[in-house]
């Protein structure tokens, strides 16, 4: 049989077998030829099989790698030896048994892998006669080279990892910094000449000396043991010292490099590098103690800015990119401004700093600084200026100051100073008062100066002033300067003139100024140019008069119109002006006015002036004419002077239109200058856009222009052509929509003969005007005109009627399945048939197969023509027939509009996505009115399920699901028939609704199905926990049509805070959206372990109002007091409560300080108890110490580890109570009071008795104070102590159960003397003498001492004697007589 072969050798027989894949038995059969009655011979052969497959390595030299050959399918051990190009390789570790899965692995372990491809050989041991098989394992060798670079703090690192001997596919290159791998940053190259991918790791700010380490990935052979090596990112620090130095002041800058000793540097003007020369000093550099080098540049009279550039390259890795610093110096200028003002007004000195770039520090010297009338004033500093002003409240005499400049950005630069003076004048200039038409002279004079001034005069109402009115002193007469203004023939009014003084030293200063009044008495009036009808005012004002004055107004210089129907006056006053206002209205405006405006001053004199109303006309036209046609508006201007009449249009945004292609524009004069017409002609481009406002803009004189409104109005006209049968009657419209104005419709022959046969009727409604001709017995083709006339034009339109005697059936437009077949009939009507031929004609194309167009089966005879057509898209269109006779004229028949159909349904929508009992529907629309062809059935099928006539069917799962069949919906407009089903969505209502319909014919419409899914929101987790430190995240995820909108994460109580972040992927007919939500609480600070509660939060997400709930249980906030109070050798417990929650994996680590590290507490002598959860959700853990140690005095905290989210405690100070004596030895007199005292340091108020250690007795010492937070004093009162209150004693303090004793205290009792008696004349004062005291003899007044050796007595107080008792009196002396 085929794979099988059989050969014969003599007697021996071997069998073949080819591609032998399982294991078998063979049975070789014997049987004699010579002897065919003897039994056949039989034995068994069995031929095992085993697959060989190895893995092969693609590494990077000097990698150790291991290949590998597994053999499966085994019964029993195979032999296996490597080898390479025909050696045999050592070092091959193979298994000595098979495994349980009948599997046998060797591996060929290399530490310096040599490229090259490596042979498994693989032999039998059961059957040794068995053949060794060859299997292939590939070792490929990559080569690895990468890149390091030193190079300036915060500036870009670029390093390279290049692989080499790369093959056909490519390994992966990546990095890492430490254990992180590195995903920015990073691009990749290939050198395929030259077998190489160059990976190139960018540190867009390399902050940091830090290694980075490629690692080389094998693509090919992805077990392969990856490469690895590391690149050094080094740094090092440059600072510069820009400088800001006055212009030609020698200075120096200096940069400093740090954090390395192996760099390169030098000074560059532009693209020069600089060396010593006249202008500048290159510095040797100079290493400092800490390290850092120092190089300096020394600019000996710098004239302009340097922008100069500092320039420094690692020796180390001189591959690395050339780092530069900018380092600028700034030259400026300082200008120092004295001033001149007026005595007792402000003043103000400046100094200017020019060309800067930098902010500078400017002070002031010279005045008091503690005086309000000086203060300094810091301008705005904006490059490349910047000024201090010193500014005088009041200078009342001449000053000189000090500014002195010093930079702020660079406080190593020098500081320059400059210089500037205050001199101060007067100035008087009297008021004039004067009559009408006079020549009076204003005088301005200035005192107190030396230099020469500059005046200068200014009216206030702006009236420039002639110079050659003006004239001033040339020269300073002492300190005296004066000008003049003389002015000739003054018109009434008040007018104010100002005199400004300014410097001509100091130009800056600060200009004073003094006015004075020209009061001159006079009345002036305005006139007006107004439209016709438009209201005006009219405005009279008299000048340098009283408020008492009395302003009136006449009407032809008689009638008092101040207050009338169409006239209001209002008066106001102010600065010896009155004016009167006088409003007209428009019906008063009919006519030019004249009108006279009196004023009465105090004296009672009348005074009058005239005021004119010229009146002007616009009369502007409205048009209205059929679109698309020109028209024509005219706007005239009349009764006013045309040479002060400016006319423009404007469109109905009273925008001015210029001539164009639109419109065009004429002005005419009447010639009598007293009219002006303005034509604008409007484009049929413009009237095709239907009705428009205009205005005319008139401006007459100065006055503002003024606005006349008109409208251009359209109206449309239509005139079908006709379509009449030969002999029958006709009906030809005209129709005019729109018109306002008045329509005439007139009928014509298109060739100007007379009309017969003919009669028409008008109808008008709703601004449309509709004429029908109605035209008989037609015999042959022919054209009307109508003209339509409105407003005295005429627009004539043409409409033709044409006759035919052809008939085509089907009569009607039809609708045909696609490859249906149809027959056409064209035939004449009447009995009459002319000699002539058919033509069918498809869409207005001859189709005989020329040009495109392809008919089918043409079948004609004298009178009829039949033609047959398989209906296809290329058969859609107009179809007609044609008779040419043989007179050459033609002949038409009715035509006919064939629509092709395919045999498609639609259903909709193709996709339904919604909520559990949410309503929805799918609808089948299918074609119907098929020509000769019905449309029977809808047929529905859900998930492959027939959906019956009552709803009923079942899903893919068979579980029942149920339909709204709704009635047919039949559809004339759209020749459609719709069937609908309605449902609401269930977990079950969930798969493929499809529509089946049927025709008369058989034809099976094919229609999409609608895809019915859910929209589902789902969170990967149900609960959860959130500390401060670790917040939790939960990803939901959703599945929706779409997603207009993010979902929302609410949650209650308050307290917890959002983040998210959004993928959304593609579906099948939607999207799946997974929104990661990161939930963290914001630390919480609890002043006592009462306050601790647990919070379980509810956060709720909604998508699409769909929702999923998880619970976040708070955990992580402590409580613990701030210090624990001990005491050596005593037992000592710290506790911390924490929040958390029943659900949670609890452990806490208590750490201990030493020195400056927290370490874990040994287990020994240490024990930790933890509560269980209480009902706020609080633990508490109490750390028991058996014996407190001298290095238990320190600080304290509990880590706790919440189901892997760490928390720590606050520090809890481990403090030691203690005690100390004031004093340990008390020496006393005998009967004396005396106090023992010492220092507590404990947690609170202690419980204290006093010891007597002889006598075993105590006393309760309430005498206790708190000195300060923590620190006790307390001591114990002994009143009038004796012998036998002498001895050792010592003070035992309870704090809160904690127990101490202070040191011993000794206490010694000295016996006192007996008191002695006061000598005659004399008091014994006492005082002490060590341990011992005296009684020292004090002599009265006027009095001697008789003996001074017996002048003290001494008391011993350990024997309690004196050491005299007699002491020497005092005697009075008297003068001999």
């Amino acid at each position: 049989s085929s794979g099988y072969a059989t050969t014969s050798t003599g007697s021996e027989y071997m069998l073949s077998m080819d591609n032998l894949s399982t294991d078998s038995m063979f049975y070789c059969i014997v049987q004699s030829t010579q002897y065919p009655t003897s039994s056949s011979g039989n034995t068994t052969i069995s031929a095992s099989v085993y697959v060989v497959t190895t893995e092969s390595r693609e590494v990077t030299a000097s990698t150790a790698t291991t290949l590998t050959c597994r053999i499966s399918d085994l019964t029993s051990v195979v032999s296996v030896t490597w080898k390479k190009d025909g050696q045999k390789q050592s070092g091959e570790v193979t298994d000595s048994s098979v495994n349980s899965n009948g599997e046998q692995t060797s591996r060929l372990p290399m530490t310096n892998p040599v490229d090259g491809t490596y042979i498994c050989v693989t032999k039998s041991t059961l059957y040794p006669s068995s053949p060794e098989f060859e299997t292939e394992a590939y070792l490929y060798l990559l080569t690895m080279e990468v890149s390091s670079v030193e190079v300036l703090v915060n500036t870009a690192a670029v390093v390279t990892c290049t692989v080499g001997n790369v093959r056909d596919q490519k390994p992966t290159v990546t990095w890492k910094e430490g254990d992180t791998d590195v995903t920015d940053h990073l691009s990749e190259s290939e050198d395929a000449a030259n077998n190489r991918i160059l990976s190139t790791l960018t540190v867009p700010q390399l902050q940091q000396d830090s290694v980075y380490t490629c690692v080389v990935r094998s693509a090919q052979f992805p077990k392969s043991e990856e490469g690895t090596k590391t690149s050094d990112l080094l740094t090092y620090d440059v600072s510069c010292e820009n400088v800001d130095v006055r212009k030609e002041t020698p200075v120096s800058v200096t940069c400093v490099v740090s954090q390395t000793d192996d760099i390169t540097a030098s000074w560059w003007l532009s693209d020069n590098q600089i060396s010593s020369n006249s202008d500048y000093t290159v510095k040797n550099p100079e290493t400092q103690n800490n390290g850092d080098i120092h190089f300096v540049l020394e600019i000996v009279n710098p004239s302009r800015n340097l922008d100069l550039t500092f320039k420094t390259r690692s020796k180390k890795h001189p591959s690395s990119k050339e780092s530069t610093k900018a380092v600028s110096l700034r030259i400026y200028e300082l200008t120092v401004t004295g001033s001149q003002v007026r005595t007792e007004s402000e003043s103000a000195v400046k100094c200017e700093l020019s060309h800067l770039e930098n902010k500078m520090a400017i002070t002031w010297s010279g005045y008091p600084k503690d005086s309000p009338d000086y203060v300094v004033t810091e301008g705005s500093f904006t490059a490349p200026t910047q000024t201090s002003t010193l500014r005088i409240s009041n200078a009342k005499s001449d000053e000189s100051f000090t500014c002195i400049i010093k930079s702020i950005a660079n406080p190593q630069s020098p500081e320059s100073a400059g210089y500037a003076q205050v001199d101060t004048y007067d100035i008087t200039f009297p008021d004039v008062s004067t009559k009408k038409l006079s020549n009076p002279t204003l005088t301005c004079t200035v005192s107190g100066l030396k230099d020469p001034i500059k005046f200068e005069w200014s009216s206030e109402d702006g009236t420039e002033i002639p110079s050659d009115k003006v004239s001033s002193d040339d020269a300073v007469a002492g300190d005296i300067q004066s000008s003049t203004l003389e002015l000739t023939n003054v018109n009434s009014g008040v007018y104010t003139y100002t005199c400004q003084v300014s410097s001509l030293t100091w130009p800056t200063s600060i200009m004073s100024s003094e006015t004075a009044k020209l009061r001159v008495f006079g009345i002036t009036v305005e006139s007006r140019y107004v439209k016709a009808n438009t209201g005006v005012v009219l405005t009279c004002t008299a000048t340098g008069v009283t408020e008492t004055t009395v302003i009136t107004w006449r009407l032809d210089a008689t009638n008092d119109v101040t207050k009338g129907e169409d006239f209001t006056a209002e008066d106001n006053y102010e600065d010896d002006t009155k004016t009167s206002k006088l409003t007209i209205k428009g019906t008063a405006v009919t006519n030019d006015v004249t009108l006279t405006c009196v004023v009465t001053p105090d004296t009672g004199k009348e005074e009058t002036e005239i005021a004119t109303i010229d009146v002007y006309r616009v009369d502007v036209s409205t048009k209205e004419v059929e679109v698309r046609s020109k028209a024509t508006l005219t706007c005239v201007v009349s009764d006013v002077t045309v040479d002060k009449v400016t006319a423009k249009w404007t469109d109905k945004n009273q925008t001015h239109i210029t001539e164009n292609n639109d419109y065009t524009i004429r002005e005419v004069d009447d010639g009598g200058n007293t009219e002006k017409t303005l034509t604008l002609g409007i484009s049929e481009v413009v009237t095709q856009g239907g009705d428009g406002d205009y205005f005319c803009a008139v401006t007459v004189a100065d006055e503002e222009p003024d606005y006349t409104a008109t409208t251009l109005e359209t109206f449309t006209t239509s005139v079908p052509d006709v379509e009449v049968r030969t002999g029958e009657t006709g009906y030809v419209t005209c129709t005019v929509a729109d018109a306002e104005k008045a329509v005439t419709i007139s009928w014509s022959s298109a060739d100007g003969a007379a009309i017969s046969n003919t009669e028409y009727t008008h109808t008008t409604k709703d601004g449309t005007t509709v004429s029908v001709l109605t035209v008989k017995g037609l015999t042959q083709d022919t054209s009307f005109n109508c003209e339509v006339t409105v407003e005295g034009s005429t627009y004539p339109h043409v409409v033709n009627v044409e006759t035919n005697d052809l008939s085509l059936t089907p009569d009607e437009d039809l609708r045909i399945f696609d490859q249906s077949d149809v027959i056409l009939t064209c035939e004449y009507k009447s009995s009459r048939v002319s000699s002539g031929s058919f033509v069918w004609k498809f869409d207005n194309a001859v189709c005989d197969g020329s040009g495109g167009v392809a008919c089918g089966q043409i079948t004609s005879d004298l009178k009829t023509s039949e033609l047959k057509i398989s209906a296809s898209s290329g058969s859609e269109g107009t179809w007609g027939c044609t008779f040419s006779k043989d007179d050459g004229s033609e002949i038409k028949s009715n035509t006919l509009v064939m629509t092709v159909v395919e045999l498609t349904a639609s259903q909709t929508p193709p996709v339904i996505w919604g909520k559990v009992d949410e309503a929805k529907s799918v609808s089948c629309t299918t074609p119907i009115n098929i020509y000769n062809n019905q449309h029977l059935s809808f047929g529905w099928e859900f998930d492959g399920n027939t959906v019956n006539s009552d709803g009923s069917s079942f899903n893919a799962n068979n579980s029942p699901v149920t339909f709204t069949v709704k009635p047919d919906v039949v559809s004339a407009s759209d020749n459609s028939k719709t069937s609908t089903l309605e449902f609401s969505l269930s977990s079950v209502l969930v798969g493929t609704l499809a529509c089946k319909p049927e025709y008369k014919k058989g034809q099976s419409v094919a229609a999409t199905a609608t895809s019915v899914n859910l929209e589902t929101v789902a969170a990967d987790k149900t609960s959860t926990f959130v500390t401060a430190s670790t917040p939790a995240t939960v990803t939901f995820t959703s599945r929706s049509a779409d997603f207009p909108e993010k979902g929302t994460v609410s949650s209650s109580p308050s307290g917890l805070t959002v983040t998210t972040s959004t993928t959304d992927t593609a579906i099948t007919g939607g999207k799946e959206r997974v929104e990661v939500a990161t939930f963290s609480v914001a630390s919480v600070s609890v002043g006592d372990v009462s306050e601790l509660s647990s919070t379980s939060y509810t956060a709720v997400y909604t998508l699409l109002g769909v929702s999923a709930t998880v619970t976040l249980h708070s955990a992580g906030v402590t409580y613990a007091d701030k210090e624990v109070w001990m005491s050596i050798e005593q037992k000592a417990q710290i506790s911390c409560s924490f929040t958390t929650s029943n659900d949670a994996d609890i452990s806490v680590v208590w750490m201990r300080q030493r020195s400056k590290v927290y370490e874990e507490l040994p287990e020994k002598g240490y024990t930790n108890i933890m509560s269980s959860v209480n009902e706020k959700g609080v633990v508490t853990t109490v750390l028991y110490i058996d014996q407190v140690e001298e290095e238990d005095i320190s600080n304290f905290k509990a880590v706790i580890s919440i189901s892997g989210a760490k928390v720590e405690s606050g520090v809890i100070a481990g403090r030691m109570v203690n005690v100390t004596v004031e004093t340990d030895t008390i020496s006393a007199l005998a009967q004396s009071d005396i106090s023992l005292a010492v220092t507590a340091i404990g947690p609170s108020t202690p419980t204290v008795v006093l010891v007597h250690r002889d006598q075993g007795t105590s006393l309760a010492v309430t005498e206790i104070t708190d000195d300060t937070a923590g620190t006790y004093r307390i001591a114990k009162s002994l009143n009038s102590v004796y012998k036998n209150n002498a001895g050792q004693y010592y003070f035992k303090i309870e704090f809160a159960g904690l127990i101490l004793k202070s040191d011993n205290i000794t206490l010694t009792i000295r016996n006192k003397c007996k008191p002695l008696s006061n000598p005659p004349n004399a008091q014994l004062v006492e005082a002490e003498d060590n341990d011992n005291y005296t009684f020292t003899v004090k002599c009265s007044s006027g009095t001697v001492m008789m003996d001074t050796s017996r002048s003290v007595a001494k008391c011993d107080t350990t024997t309690g004697t004196y050491d005299i008792t007699d002491l020497t009196p005092c005697l009075e002396t008297t003068q001999p007589t």
